[in-house]
């Protein structure tokens, strides 16, 4: 069992990483996909590669059965 890797880390950057990412496989159906109201001051502690994955899966969900715009807020 892998042990989890968390650290201090700005919400901000976390979430805008798997969006930057994910761009590219979104504009394919025509979607964007933006942040909103995200605070680079509000530290969250993760395991950041654990939840890049999860939110690139969110994504890649979100992309393919939206219409128009997703919103990470």
């Amino acid at each position: 069992m892998k042990a989890f890797a968390a650290s201090a880390i700005p919400l901000g950057l976390l979430l805008g990483q798997p969006v930057t990412y994910n761009q590219p496989y979104a504009e394919q159906p025509r979607v964007a996909l933006q942040l909103s109201g995200l605070s680079m001051h509000c530290l969250v502690s993760v395991d950041e590669k654990r939840l890049a994955q999860v939110l690139a899966n969110l994504l890649c969900i979100a992309a393919t059965r939206a219409a128009g715009v997703v919103l990470c807020s």
